[in-house]
């Protein structure tokens, strides 16, 4: 994965705070009793995926927009790379279809930082 190393060079705004690399398809969460529950299989088990967890921090005088700016360089940078999936779990800004990135919540903290996650899934060769 050094395209998590190319892509942060890119967006220096973005600080990571967690990595969980998975072999294969990921655990099941088990159900009350301690038996496994039967979820879908989100990978491939001839899959490596990596949860990437981190922070947008652009300072007090960053608009919704240039968060989300800042976060979609980041994404695009990664997703240049061929063989390589990347999904996002959750964005450092909240946006709904329809909705003003404007919000009220923005405005009152834009100097805190903002928290993603991503998850990165590469097929394994043959």
């Amino acid at each position: 994965y050094q395209e998590v190393s190319r892509a942060l060079q890119q967006a220096p705004a973005i600080d990571l705070e967690s990595l969980d690399w998975r072999l294969g398809a990921p655990p099941q969460a088990p159900k009350a009793g301690g038996m496994p529950a039967a979820a879908p299989t989100i990978f491939a088990p001839d899959s490596k995926s990596l949860t990437l967890r981190g922070t947008l921090r652009l300072g007090a005088n960053s608009s919704a927009r240039r968060m989300l700016e800042t976060f979609d360089l980041f994404v695009r940078a990664l997703q240049a790379s061929p063989g390589l999936q990347v999904d996002i779990v959750q964005r450092p800004v909240d946006i709904e279809p329809g909705k003003s990135l404007k919000g009220a919540d923005l405005d009152a903290d834009d100097d805190k930082p903002r928290s993603f996650t991503l998850r990165l899934t590469r097929r394994l060769a043959p």
